[in-house]
């Protein structure tokens, strides 16, 4: 059972590496080819499709009612997409901010804030409070494209070569291979840690919300490595707001969500200190370094492991 489990993992890390890889080709090439900025398409299409494995996760979870797993993966996900997904990138080539990002940086900022105030005082999430996510999320995403659209600009990069529609195609095949490679790597990994008695509450927040976020983290590096910088950050401004309010607002809608006492004060602190960053970064427009970024992925594996002290 054990080598099932480790062959679940090394299939969806190559899945994951290889549609991430396919997916920035194809998402540059169609920014390229509709003069739009790759921010655009970073904070659309890559970050719904990188993000929809916690979403099934969530909806999964949630349907069987554990509240834990799924704001466990939604905190330890955002986390790990700036710690990790950025660090990894910055760590592989300096990374800039691009322009347009400060406004949307505010808002991810305000929907953490929104997120733990709800984590703090609300014990239950309903129906109603998930399709009010919901909608923020389709309202703040449109608002961010329409004023990235008013601004158009041929994106950077190689020309554009190959057709609107093959780029699609590329798209789809890509995100199911994300997709399909993080649902492998959570449950080899998921089927590990319980192997080894690890409690549920610490895979959502570690093992679980790391695999999620591999996408992430694969499509951010490659995106940085192609100095694709607006894209690269568009997708992780993208996917912490899809989070925070697309998969918590998914999973009350399937089930009344308990909010209140679920993630300890440590998870909503470390969740705020990294948007925090993350926001302060893109609005100063400083430059993060190889050496700032190491020590991104450094806090990482410090959370991690104190994660798992307290686990025991």
């Amino acid at each position: 059972m054990l080598f099932l489990h480790l062959g679940a993992v090394v299939v969806g890390i190559g899945l994951l590496v290889g549609g991430g890889e396919l997916l920035v080709r194809a998402s540059v090439a169609t920014a390229t080819r509709l003069r739009v900025a790759p921010f655009v398409i970073g904070a659309s299409v890559v970050a719904f499709g990188t993000s929809f494995p916690e979403l099934v996760v969530a909806v999964r979870a949630s349907i069987g009612n554990h509240a834990g797993f799924i704001l466990g993966n939604v905190a330890g996900s955002n986390i790990a997409n700036v710690l990790l997904a950025v660090g990894v990138a910055a760590a592989c080539r300096p990374l800039a901010g691009a322009r347009g990002l400060r406004p949307d940086a505010l808002v991810m900022l305000a929907a953490t804030v929104g997120f733990v105030g709800l984590a703090l005082w609300v014990d239950v999430l309903g129906r109603l409070g998930g399709l009010a996510l919901v909608a923020a999320l389709a309202a703040t995403t449109m608002h961010s494209i329409r004023r990235a659209g008013a601004d158009m600009a041929q994106a950077a990069g190689e020309p554009a070569t190959q057709s609107l529609a093959w780029s699609a195609v590329v798209i789809v095949a890509s995100l199911a291979m994300v997709a399909g490679g993080a649902e492998a790597l959570v449950a080899g990994a998921s089927g590990l840690a319980r192997a080894f008695g690890v409690a549920e509450a610490v895979i959502g927040l570690s093992i679980v919300a790391i695999g999620t976020s591999l996408p992430e983290v694969t499509v951010t590096a490659l995106a940085a490595l192609r100095r694709q910088g607006g894209l690269a950050l568009g997708g992780i401004l993208g996917s912490n707001m899809f989070n925070l309010l697309g998969v918590t607002g998914a999973a009350a809608l399937a089930h009344p969500l308990a909010m209140q006492g679920v993630l300890t004060p440590l998870d909503l602190a470390v969740l705020l200190g990294t948007t925090l960053f993350l926001a302060a970064f893109l609005t100063l427009g400083r430059a993060l370094h190889r050496g700032v970024g190491a020590g991104l992925v450094l806090l990482q594996v410090l959370y991690l492991g104190a994660l798992y002290a307290g686990s025991y």
